[in-house]
């Protein structure tokens, strides 16, 4: 799918789903960008560990989130 579209770049954001996605583009050298949505206040979802790891970047939108994210260089996003 990626070699036929050629994406200029990746948002994502919600479940396991995404993170095929995820290295499939990075593997392709498409910037990827992972957000971790508004919804989770005290521990990041599976699916923002995971790419977290992998070394996409990632935004957050809750402070509370600092603790885990800021270990990766995700970064502080406020409202989206």
């Amino acid at each position: 799918m990626f070699i036929v579209i050629r994406p200029d770049g990746l948002v994502l954001f919600g479940p396991l789903v995404c993170i095929p996605i995820a290295v499939a583009g990075k593997l392709m050298r498409v910037p990827v960008v992972y957000i971790e949505t508004w919804s989770r206040f005290t521990a990041p979802t599976r699916t923002g560990r995971i790419i977290a790891k992998l070394g996409i970047k990632c935004f957050y939108q809750n402070k509370s989130l600092a603790s885990f994210y800021d270990k990766f260089g995700g970064k502080y996003a406020g409202r989206l």
